[in-house]
């Protein structure tokens, strides 16, 4: 015999208060988890990217992937790379300059501006419409005005979500 429907709502409804009691520490990472994906996928227009990821999504996916870090982005008291991922055409471009890319990156972190601002200002010419190395050069033209502080660690601290 069937149960009256408000019966078999509440029965349900019990069923998932069990499980969400149940699962309430792995809730706690979810929630986490999905608040550090809104805040990566708001910061795709800062960065003209199509998708962004976290250097936890990059070390889980394995071999057999090329990522390509875009920033050290802080958001409430973290730190880690985020990292782009783009369609074919763009990625055949992005992957032949990715050594002077890289080089670039490790010399601006390094603060070595000036360095970096040729070799990033160099691959702008190639690559018009890649904002980030657009971001590279200016942020390298303002360092070399005004020289970050001592324990400057290239992580960019957001104080937006």
């Amino acid at each position: 015999m069937r149960q009256p429907l408000v019966a078999q709502r509440r029965d349900r409804l019990e069923r998932a208060r069990r499980f969400v009691v149940q699962l309430d520490g792995i809730g706690r990472r979810v929630e986490a988890a999905t608040d550090d994906a809104s805040r990566i996928e708001g910061m795709t227009k800062m960065y003209g990217a199509r998708f962004l990821v976290s250097g936890e999504t990059r070390a889980g996916a394995g071999e057999g992937f090329t990522f390509r870090e875009v920033d050290r982005v802080q958001a409430k008291g973290k730190a880690r790379p985020v990292l782009d991922v783009d369609d074919d055409d763009v990625r055949a471009a992005k992957l032949a300059a990715l050594p002077r890319y890289t080089e670039a990156l490790a010399l601006y972190q390094a603060r070595s501006f000036a360095e970096a601002r040729a070799i990033f200002s160099d691959l702008a010419k190639d690559a018009p419409a890649d904002v980030v190395l657009a971001i590279y050069v200016e942020r390298c033209d303002e360092h070399l005005r005004a020289p970050p502080p001592d324990g400057w660690d290239g992580v960019v601290k957001l104080s937006t979500k």
